[in-house]
């Protein structure tokens, strides 16, 4: 079936978009065995899309700690003219 190939190929890619659009546009399956291929694909591209998701926030959470870093640092090392 199309659809099993495809969405096969997206989750290889990590075509996130083609994953969402594959998702959207589930066809009715005729037999079990393709079902539970879908149902297996499916559950693969959570599994990634969960692991893309802790990745970005870990990097947002490094981006905040080395902005927060830099700001103290301005502190230490900015020249204080007021008297």
């Amino acid at each position: 079936m199309k659809w099993l190939k495809d969405f096969k190929l997206a989750l290889i890619e990590e075509d996130f978009i083609a994953i969402e659009a594959l998702i959207d546009d589930i066809p009715e399956f005729t037999d079990i065995d393709s079902s539970k291929l879908a149902l297996t694909f499916i559950e693969q591209a959570r599994q990634i899309i969960s692991k893309q998701k802790n990745e970005a926030l870990l990097q947002i959470q490094k981006i905040q700690k080395t902005k927060k870093f830099i700001k103290e640092e301005e502190g230490v090392y900015s020249l204080d003219m007021s008297y």
